[in-house]
This record gives C-alpha cells, structure tokens and sequence, in this order.
C-alpha cells in the first residue's frame, strides 16, 4: 500500500474524497511499485462570491531517485472548480511524469 499523507486547506475533509486519494495513489502503484512517500494537500485557494469555489490539488511524491512534485507550480494548470476533477487531473499529471523515462545525461 501507497503511505499518503492528505492535508486539507480551506476544505472541509471529506470521507469521499479521502477514498478517492488513496484509490488513486493506489493506483500509481501499477506504474511504480515502489513509491516511498505521496503527499496530497488539497486545498482552496480562492473564494469568489460571484465564480464559485475553486480547488487546487498539489501532489508530492517521492520514488527512489526522484520526486515528482505537481500543483506547486503557476505554470501547472491545477486549479478546478470541481474538487474530483481537481484530483483526477492531478493523479493523471503525476501518472504521466512517472511513466515517462527519465532524460539521458551526455557525459
């Protein structure tokens, strides 16, 4: 089993969601069977009367020899105003990162 730590911000916890988050990172272990660490803050950054709540998923996660961070970044697109879109979208991002090969080093 995948240890996840789930921290939430500006979000009341929820039982669902919890499930959700660990189903997911259980999943990550089809990928990478050897994941030392995921850490999930869920969080709500923004509340704006007139657009909704707005949720941002940020996923750290830690294999041996790398750590593949999500959500932390302006550049990500990690901000959703559907909290299970938010962390599907996050998982899938992290998926990608870790099914991709890492870069050859040149000597």
């Amino acid at each position: 089993m995948v240890p996840v730590q789930i921290t939430y911000h500006g979000v009341t916890s929820s039982p669902a969601v919890t499930a959700l988050v660990e189903e997911r990172a259980e999943r990550l272990q089809r990928v990478c069977q050897n994941i030392q660490r995921c850490r999930v803050v869920i969080d709500s950054p923004h509340h704006h009367q007139s657009h909704g709540r707005h949720y941002r998923v940020c996923i750290d996660l830690v294999v041996p020899g790398r750590e593949i961070v999500y959500g932390r970044d302006a550049a990500d697109a990690s901000i959703n105003e559907d909290l299970y879109a938010a962390v599907g979208q996050a998982f899938d991002a992290v998926k990608r990162r870790l099914s991709a090969k890492p870069a050859r080093r040149r000597a």
